[in-house]
């Protein structure tokens, strides 16, 4: 949680021992230790505990007067009720929200410890891990001395002011200054930033600010806490500079979180605590304009007071803005991809969620003449909550739809399923890493949660399914090379699917359904089962590992492990396919590379290991000219085993990123790769552009 650390710990109890300060000659180092055996001391003493939080975010354009309405661009507000309870479980329920301004639907739902984790030793921002500058190991990463001493007016001690620096550049780390009371050796405030190593897309001059006072009996819990930092917002293309729509040019931001009404030791702890990390009231977004006091900013009124003649009498401009920002967010719009069997696809979809409900539509044509390809495609199902306690979900779809062959991908770590580099292999060079098949049928669901962090997924499908021939060509190339559409069993075919996954990530539990919080140490485990549902029987299973975790200050390291296996008389489209995609604008030597196909056997296996360091092993080179580079880099490895005709697939390769840091946040990469098949080896250069 955001504050907890800072309530009496910036560290998880149970963990090292107290750091020891070594040096008998600084004081600061003295200090420091002093507070960090403080740290444990207190949270001995707090076993659980609650408070109430007003939390804020204002976005503020720099190019108007900072004292205008105009000048705010957008604000969020929360008011939320939290629990929190040893060692480290934490639980917050947002209560009411509102929104102004282009943050978008979810743009509100701005939680206190969403600001900043100081709970643990290592703090997570982004893809960074930091080490807490209260930690145990503390000393290791950081030097302190004492800047000056003063007096608060609410303590009655001396206090002593901290600098805190990096020991190192090379490593993600905090610098700024730490308050620790004298005597007690309370932490009374923190101002810390981060070094040049941390670097987020659009974000700078990122800092951090957290006040305490003690609220009797030495017991201090944070009072006010800030991140704050300035954006630009501006797509560059060639020398000139686009300003995305609806932003500022040149914008601050600003999140503030005031805490108060702290209760100690009640012992209430709220349902699903430790999994359910945010909850939002379904009432929240309805709340009377009259709950919202925590205190403004003239600007800050003088917007909020627009928006509100705004929604009493709209004008048809107002109609127009409202109605442009709603189709920004709201999951509607064209749906348009390139493959090898459609051709090009141009359609549209939309997906509604109302409360306790998920709706959706889609519709659309492929531009392949061929009487099956060409025809219109659609799909039209939903899903409806029939038990929030259980997050049960009953669900079901109707379609006719181009059907992508499973696979057990290979892809490495943040590769989508299908995305923008995929379309343009297709168009530009017919290389299509997927196969297909037409599906026309329907199909019923239902999911729910058995276990903490655990779902069940069960389907029935009852579905037609014909093969698919080419229908598209590349715009460079010998169109002999494009790989044909392997064909399928065509006929009827219907199937039960049972699937349990277990994913360790902590859960935003909205009206409309639970989403999984991002980390930077996770493991997800999903056990499949398919059966035939008619004559003749067959099955398949498969069990999939994923572990995701920072590894000595380097990076992050991403394992998957997966095994599969049918019986009977498995149909082709339901056999195991695995492939080791495509990355970005591919340059190959030679043609009919691996990259370009998949293997399906009715038996597989695989292991792969992907390791992002990000800017880490250049700044920690210490090599002159080497350490400043703003490049990134990335290895991986992965191997796979099929049968029947046993056949041994490997790779290795490395992509190096961030060439063109003058076009942020578009990145341009080189990505090398060796690919090992049986006795045969290739050598795959791809070029690779994304955000």
């Amino acid at each position: 949680m955001l504050w907890a650390a800072l309530a009496g710990s910036l560290t998880t109890p149970g963990a090292a021992p107290p750091a020891q300060a070594t040096d008998t000659i600084d004081p600061a180092r003295r200090i420091i230790a002093a507070a960090i055996g403080r740290k444990h001391e207190r949270r001995s003493t707090h076993h659980d505990y609650q408070y109430r939080a007003d939390v804020k975010l204002v976005l503020q354009d720099l190019d108007q007067s900072l004292d205008s309405a105009a000048s705010i661009a957008a604000i969020t507000e929360t008011q939320s009720a939290a629990y929190w309870q040893a060692p480290d479980r934490y639980q917050e329920t947002i209560l009411a929200r509102r929104r102004m301004g282009s943050v978008g639907a979810g743009g509100n739902l701005v939680a206190v410890r969403e600001i900043v984790n100081f709970n643990r030793e290592r703090i997570e921002l982004g893809r960074y891990s930091l080490v807490s500058p209260l930690a145990d190991d503390a000393l290791d990463s950081y030097r302190y001395r004492i800047v000056y001493t003063f007096f608060r007016d609410d303590v009655p001690r001396r206090t002593y002011r901290l600098a805190v620096e990096p020991r190192t550049n090379a490593s993600p780390l905090f610098v700024g200054f730490v308050d620790i009371v004298d005597s007690t050796f309370d932490v009374a405030s923190i101002n810390v930033g981060v070094n040049d190593v941390v670097q987020f897309p659009f974000i700078t001059k990122l800092r951090y600010q957290v006040s305490l006072r003690d609220l009797g009996n030495n017991v201090w819990m944070p009072d006010d806490i800030r991140l704050t930092g300035d954006v630009t917002l501006k797509l560059p293309v060639v020398h000139l500079t686009v300003p995305i729509p609806g932003f500022p040019r040149r914008g601050t931001f600003e999140q503030v979180a005031a805490l108060t009404d702290f209760r100690f030791a009640e012992g209430h702890p709220p349902k699903d605590l430790g999994e359910v990390r945010v909850t939002v009231d379904k009432h929240a977004a309805r709340m009377d304009s009259a709950v919202w006091t925590a205190p403004l900013s003239a600007a800050e009124r003088a917007a909020w007071a627009r928006e509100y003649r705004r929604r009493e009498r709209p004008s048809a401009v107002a109609h127009v803005r409202r109605a442009v920002e709603a189709a920004r967010f709201i999951p509607t719009g064209p749906e348009v991809h390139v493959n090898r069997v459609d051709g090009a696809f141009l359609g549209l979809h939309h997906t509604a969620r109302p409360p306790g409900a998920i709706l959706e539509a889609k519709l659309g044509r492929a531009s392949a003449t061929d009487e099956l390809e060409g025809s219109p495609q659609y799909r039209l199902g939903g899903q409806v909550r029939i038990s929030e306690p259980h997050q049960l979900w009953l669900g079901g779809s109707y379609y006719d739809e181009t059907t992508t062959r499973p696979t057990i991908t290979a892809r490495m770590p943040g590769d989508r399923t299908r995305g923008a580099g995929d379309d343009l292999n297709a168009l530009l060079f017919g290389r299509d890493l997927q196969d297909y098949y037409r599906a026309h049928g329907y199909a019923l669901t239902a999911s729910v949660r058995v276990l903490p962090f655990t779902r069940l997924d069960l389907r029935y499908t009852d579905e037609a399914e014909s093969s698919l021939s080419l229908a598209a060509y590349p715009l460079f190339g010998n169109r002999q090379f494009v790989r044909p559409n392997p064909p399928i069993a065509d006929g009827p075919l219907r199937s039960v699917t049972a699937a349990v996954t277990y994913d360790s990530r902590p859960v935003v539990r909205r009206f409309d359904g639970d989403t999984r919080l991002a980390q930077l140490t996770s493991t997800r485990i999903t056990l499949t089962s398919e059966r035939a549902a008619a004559a003749p029987a067959w099955g398949r299973y498969a069990v999939q590992i994923e572990r995701r975790q920072p590894t000595l200050g380097l990076g992050l390291t991403t394992l998957t492990l997966a095994g599969a296996t049918t019986t009977g008389a498995v149909p082709p489209q339901r056999e195991f396919g695995v492939n080791f995609g495509l990355f970005g604008w591919s340059l190959q030597r030679g043609h009919g590379a691996l990259s370009d196909s998949n293997v399906y056997a009715t038996r597989v296996a695989l292991v792969k290991v992907h390791h992002d360091f990000g800017r880490l092993l250049f700044a920690k080179s210490g090599i002159p000219g080497i350490r400043g580079l703003p490049l990134t880099f990335a290895i991986d490895a992965g191997s796979f085993w099929t049968q029947p005709m046993t056949s041994h697939f490997y790779r290795l390769g490395f992509q190096v990123g961030n060439l063109t840091p003058f076009l942020n946040p578009f990145d341009l990469g080189l990505r090398f790769d060796w690919r090992f098949f049986n006795s045969e080896r290739r050598f795959q250069f791809g070029v690779v552009v994304g955000p």
